[in-house]
């Protein structure tokens, strides 16, 4: 019934259950680390043919499952989940959101983002439902939409929050750092504050 599934032992005593993935990526009796990929969603056992999905059950002491919301809930909110193909070694953004606030007198200047969406260059769109805060070098081009293919130069202090934005990213280790998305990690190569 559960096709391929991969079990953990969490340190509070609580068993962790992935049912129905696809191809597993760790080895059996491993000690796993944090954000580390243990398998991809996939379609085996009795879902052959069903779009792929996966099933996490939450077993406290071992016990019966219960529901895993509130362990997902808790948890941090990543930006995007991490990709499994290690061909690629890095990784940049293009970034639809709404200005939250700037701090110019930080080191580099910090620009904090309410995102919309969020694309990706290996192609995958996310929504990751959370705030990112970018620094802001020194040689980031930053602009105003005026009209249609048309923008004039600005400098941090003209976004205000509420502004609608697209940043570009300058390009990232692909590693879990990244995927966290600490603040002012990333930095910003490009952002321009679109027309309301």
């Amino acid at each position: 019934m559960a096709g391929t599934a991969a079990l953990a032992l969490h340190a509070l005593a609580e068993v962790l259950e992935w049912c129905r993935t696809g191809r597993l990526t760790r080895q059996q009796h491993v000690l796993l680390g944090l954000g580390e990929l243990i398998a991809y969603v996939g379609d085996s056992g009795d879902a052959n043919g069903i779009m792929s999905h996966l099933h996490f059950e939450v077993h406290p002491n071992g016990g019966r499952a219960v529901s895993p919301f509130k362990h997902i809930n808790r948890a941090f909110k990543h930006l995007y989940a991490r990709p499994g193909d290690d061909a690629l070694e890095t990784l940049s953004m293009r970034i639809h959101a709404s200005v939250v606030s700037t701090d110019l007198e930080a080191e580099p200047q910090l620009i904090r983002l309410r995102i919309s969406r969020l694309h990706l260059t290996n192609g995958w769109v996310v929504k990751p439902a959370r705030d990112i805060t970018l620094s802001v070098p020194l040689e980031a081009i930053m602009r105003r939409a005026i009209a249609a293919k048309t923008s004039e130069p600005v400098t941090l202090a003209a976004f205000a929050a509420g502004d609608r934005v697209i940043a570009w990213t300058n390009d990232f280790p692909q590693n879990l750092a990244s995927a966290r998305g600490a603040a002012g990690l990333h930095t910003i190569r490009d952002i321009v504050i679109l027309q309301k």
